[in-house]
């Protein structure tokens, strides 16, 4: 899961850094800075997460698997909810 949002901020990472370079827009390079955080709270978040929900899920009754599949999901969608705000600001850009 990190992989794939990781994925996906390297690619707006490079999408504000080519509009920098191509109208020397300060706001887009604070946004490639931005996005380059992004991917790196995403991978370190998701590791520590998943880490700690596949635990529980291998110690924990059937309810409580069932309730850490669903924080996980959560988890995943705050992360991609981030990443659709850098999405936003690049669009705002151009």
């Amino acid at each position: 899961m990190g992989l794939l949002f990781s994925t996906f901020g390297k690619g707006y990472a490079i999408v504000a850094r080519n509009i920098a370079a191509q109208y020397s827009v300060d706001g887009a390079w604070k946004l490639h800075d931005f996005a380059r955080g992004a991917i790196l709270e995403a991978k370190a978040a998701s590791r520590y997460i998943s880490a700690g929900f596949e635990w529980l899920a291998e110690t924990a009754s059937p309810f409580l698997k069932q309730f850490t599949s669903i924080m996980h999901l959560m988890v995943s969608l705050l992360v991609l909810k981030q990443l659709m705000q850098i999405q936003i600001l690049i669009f705002q850009i151009l």
